[in-house]
């Protein structure tokens, strides 16, 4: 065998070592592994050298760790915020009306120097706050609703990437009236998590929705009618958004924004929903022209 015949053996043989090892590496990898990567690779697309907030509660501890140790794979330099269980229910329960109040200098110094921010929601009790008073929740509300400022502003002006995700806990197993492992498949699924490469099939989710959004442009009226709704409202001249995984963690929605005061009729949502641990039940709005 003369030289060249051996040295396009080596390199074949090579080459082969080299995809078994990488079809090995990602049949290796976890779902945990795989929504690590896909949450810093796609969805918030983490450069080298950008700073990454992770902020989550202890029940998250696995995803944590995984979103840290990818992003300092990517190079990036991550660092972790993470919550206690009883925490808020605390802080509402002994705080007064100046430190409910009052703006955390810390997250406003953090939301207006990071590159990227993500939240990984985790609760071990959604409904930790059904007792709080709903008038010192306002004034809460009303001093985070800043913060919202500084990150919106951010991101219009694409300083910040932020990208959210909710960990299968206990607590959101029960609401989904499921045993625990039976609800982490669910989120699995619900993420592409089985399959080899997430991220691409979210890429390919975002061309359907991107087409389905082609064939909606330019429309003007829109009628909704149903046993819990009827509704119509205009959506003429309005741009769409593409929900593919970037910015909520799983996503596949499309959405708009109605044309100002072209909606008329009604709509019940009657499933509970669970919106900052206290629990929402058959709200009803109503719209007049």
């Amino acid at each position: 065998m003369n030289k060249i015949k051996v040295f396009i053996f080596l390199g074949l043989l090579f080459g082969q070592m080299a995809l078994a090892g990488l079809g090995q590496e990602i049949a290796d990898q976890t779902p945990i592994d795989r929504w690590a990567r896909v949450l810093v690779r796609y969805s918030l697309d983490l450069q080298p050298g950008e700073t990454l907030l992770i902020r989550s509660e202890t029940e998250a501890k696995e995803l944590i760790l995984a979103v840290y140790r990818e992003a300092l794979l990517v190079g990036a330099y991550p660092y972790i915020r993470c919550d206690l269980p009883g925490r808020s229910e605390t802080f509402f329960r002994y705080a007064n009306n100046d430190q409910l109040s009052s703006l955390n200098a810390l997250e406003r110094l953090e939301m207006g120097y990071v590159n990227a921010a993500l939240r990984i929601d985790a609760p071990a009790n959604t409904k930790e706050l059904t007792g709080v008073d709903p008038k010192r929740y306002q004034l809460f509300k009303r001093s985070n609703g800043k913060l919202g400022e500084i990150v919106i502003k951010r991101v219009e002006r694409k300083e910040l990437k932020r990208c959210i995700t909710a960990y299968p806990t206990n607590a959101l197993a029960q609401e989904a009236e499921m045993g625990l492992s039976e609800y982490r498949d669910f989120v699995f699924n619900a993420c592409k998590l089985n399959e080899p490469d997430p991220a691409a099939v979210w890429k390919s989710e975002s061309l359907k929705q991107n087409e389905i959004v082609r064939r909606l442009q330019g429309k003007d009226k829109v009628s909704l009618k149903g046993p819990n709704i009827d509704l119509t409202l205009s959506i003429k001249g309005r741009l769409f958004v593409v929900a593919d995984g970037k910015v909520n963690f799983p996503d596949g929605e499309i959405f708009t924004s109605p044309l100002e005061n072209s909606a008329n009729g009604w709509v019940r949502f009657n499933y509970p929903a669970i919106y900052d641990g206290r629990q929402v039940d058959n709200v009803e709005l109503w719209f007049v022209v």
